[in-house]
């Protein structure tokens, strides 16, 4: 992925990693050779063998025939952005294997999920892939290292049901066949109980596809709407008239998303999704 690197004996610490080809280049006039010698093989770092086990928390998402697995693990000089040290999501080619995978903190689609540490303030986002309407089951199969010590919970984005892994690994429910983008939530901290939340007047807000709907429940004037990810960048903000509705389309990378409105003398959020 870097090009090729002149390894000329020159430059301290200039090495040929294992298993790499190299090419040499030989000048057209006169005879010269090559060779290597057990005195220069040299070793660094932590033989895989010794190494310490993997920290890492396994999900499985599975039905009464079939299963995938997501994972999320701690890697040293690992970041919550995509890097090498996760792994694209592939999809089976069998049509009625139920897919599981989750999102970098830029919207990559991830089969192993490489972070540098267990942030309580950042979230990470699930989606799946349900081959046909039916109950299904998504389990933490293996909890390790530093996420044993850790709160680990379920945040179901459409019926805002919470659920703690570390209580029950086994979360049942009932889903309809398409693609789910943003389905779940891990949270290594308590999530704000949905359910819970006071209603907020009449006061109307979802989406549809990458449109943004805005009902209120009565005229006023200063309010102020923002979108934020769940990293909380903010990437829309605009000054909302005294009119009852607001339409926008936000054209965001799908996930889930808060919608804040400010008024002058209440704040209101609503989570909403963008497919």
């Amino acid at each position: 992925t870097e090009g090729y690197k002149t390894v000329d004996g020159s430059t301290s610490g200039a090495w040929i990693a294992p298993n790499q080809g190299f090419f040499v280049i030989k000048e057209n006039i006169g005879t010269a050779s090559i060779s290597f010698t057990n005195a220069m093989r040299v070793h660094e770092g932590v033989f895989t063998k010794e190494a310490s086990a993997d920290e890492m928390l396994v999900l499985q998402l599975g039905n009464d025939s079939y299963y995938d697995q997501a994972t999320l693990r701690i890697r040293d000089n690992a970041s919550f952005a995509r890097d090498r040290s996760d792994a694209m999501k592939f999809y089976s080619l069998n049509a009625n294997m139920p897919q599981l995978y989750s999102y970098t903190s830029d919207q990559v689609k991830v089969a192993i999920n490489s972070i540098p540490a267990i942030d309580q303030e950042k979230v990470i986002t699930l989606g799946v892939r349900i081959p046909a309407d039916g109950s299904y089951t998504l389990s933490a199969t293996k909890i390790s290292g530093s996420f044993r010590s850790s709160p680990i919970y379920l945040l179901n984005n459409k019926s805002e049901e919470i659920h703690n892994l570390k209580e029950n690994p086994q979360y049942s429910f009932q889903a309809t066949e398409g693609d789910e983008s943003a389905l779940f939530e891990i949270w290594f901290s308590q999530p704000t109980d949905l359910s819970q939340q006071p209603e907020e007047d009449l006061t109307n807000i979802y989406t549809h596809g990458q449109t943004l709907y805005i009902t209120f429940d009565k005229e006023a004037t200063g309010r102020t709407l923002e979108v934020f990810d769940l990293m909380g960048r903010r990437h829309f903000h605009r000054s909302l008239s005294n009119a009852l509705q607001f339409t926008e389309q936000l054209n965001l990378h799908p996930g889930v998303y808060i919608v804040r409105i400010i008024g002058k003398d209440e704040v209101k959020t609503k989570r909403i999704f963008i497919e």
